[in-house]
């Protein structure tokens, strides 16, 4: 009868509602714009900015040999922090990350606030870690856990160690710059760097 179906329907929707907005982040996110080969969703209007933003973080994935340049990539903007945290707590992330990849989905969820924070904390004192808070290198780090699954799948993805999946991220999201920079500047950065004492958590 047609109450029985609408009661399977409730009890269907009620089984979702908890993992919908992982299958489905575009529905909290109102502001959309296509740049390059990214889906930008953002919960504020989308600047031009985000074209030069997204341009250096192509840059740095062509650093990385398993990254596929034709693969479209879906960005979500996160300008609040409880945002944030509705995708974070579900996969046991930390609410001070500054992005997260939801695999294997390839949702790259990112925490605008987290990550002015970190600059803000950090800053240039540590350029060329995660901290030195930059939207580039959050986006392409978490792009390129997407490409680690495209390689070797989910589930193998899964049983790699921390160090060297998160360690290639960071490679590829730093290389490119540590390339383009001067001998002199490389230099002073080395000296600078190996005297400062990384945060706590600061793969996060």
């Amino acid at each position: 009868s047609s109450i029985v179906i609408v009661m399977l329907l409730i009890m269907v929707a009620m089984l979702l509602s908890p993992v919908f907005h992982v299958i489905y982040p575009a529905a909290y996110f109102p502001h959309y714009k296509n740049i390059l080969t990214f889906h930008v969703y953002s919960e504020e209007p989308i600047s031009d900015e985000m074209d030069e933003i997204l341009a250096d973080v192509k840059y740095r994935l062509s650093a990385s040999p398993i990254h596929n340049p034709e693969n479209f990539e879906s960005i979500y903007l996160c300008y609040d922090k409880d945002t944030y945290a509705m995708f974070a707590e579900p996969f046991g992330a930390s609410l001070i990350s500054q992005g997260m990849n939801i695999l294997p989905l390839k949702h790259v969820i990112i925490s605008l606030p987290n990550i002015q924070h970190k600059r803000e904390t950090f800053g240039e004192d540590y350029r060329f870690t995660v901290v030195e808070g930059s939207l580039e290198h959050i986006i392409a780090h978490e792009i390129t856990h997407g490409d680690i699954q495209d390689q070797v799948g989910w589930i193998k993805t899964r049983t790699i160690p921390r160090w060297k999946n998160e360690g290639y991220c960071e490679y590829t999201a730093t290389i490119a710059k540590i390339r383009d920079a001067s001998d002199t500047a490389l230099d002073e950065w080395i000296q600078k760097i190996t005297t400062l004492k990384m945060p706590r958590g600061y793969v996060e």
